[in-house]
């Protein structure tokens, strides 16, 4: 973002563990700031409207914002809106979604408007190699246990019989299971590469 030129401030987030609760000791005394810092960078930009993507470091903003009465719209890219976007949708003039059947999980309007995407993604590309020599696989920011059995069953020959280099986002929950099988693949192991979501992949050709 400051590369870019954009303003950009950050605030204290704190992440709620659904699966292990005893984590969540410093949540309450995070909370409180994340919203002080949040209604200051309102009340300094003093913007027409709030946008939130979801994700829990959002959440802050999001109710500063609905709390000094400034307009909320919520965009939700998944099939199954998170729990977050769920919570601050009572406070969303309107949330934009990627399909229909999100809008039963809202308690705000819903606007079916897609997923937006850059260009790159929709130009017809004419220069693609004969023969692919790299896969990407994808599973959301939580990662999906489905696609990655599935990816754990065909790991020999993608990147066996068929030679190709296999990067994996496999979410956390997953991933240590997706490194184990790594070392079990023998040389062709060079070619997988399970990661996180948070993780920064190279920049390829």
């Amino acid at each position: 973002m400051p590369r870019s030129g954009l303003p950009f401030k950050t605030i204290v987030a704190a992440k709620l563990d659904m699966e292990q609760p005893w984590r969540n000791w410093s949540v309450p005394f995070i909370i409180p700031w994340a919203l002080l810092q949040s209604a200051g960078i309102v009340r300094e930009f003093r913007p027409d409207v709030v946008l939130g993507t979801g994700g829990y470091v959002s959440a802050p903003l999001v109710l500063s914002a609905a709390a000094l009465r400034v307009p909320v719209v919520l965009q939700e890219q998944n099939a199954l809106p998170g729990r977050t976007t769920r919570l601050l949708s009572y406070v969303a003039h309107v949330v934009a979604t990627a399909y229909p059947g999100s809008a039963r999980y809202l308690h705000a309007k819903s606007v079916v408007t897609g997923t937006p995407v850059r260009k790159e993604f929709w130009r017809q590309r004419t220069d693609f190699p004969a023969r692919p020599g790299r896969l990407l696989i994808l599973g959301g920011s939580q990662g999906a246990h489905r696609i990655n059995e599935a990816v754990a069953a065909a790991l020999p020959e993608l990147v066996g019989q068929l030679g190709l280099e296999v990067w994996h986002q496999t979410g956390q929950r997953d991933l240590h299971e997706m490194e184990m099988l790594k070392t079990n693949l023998g040389p062709p192991c060079s070619r997988y590469h399970p990661f996180d979501f948070g993780f920064t992949a190279p920049t390829w050709s």
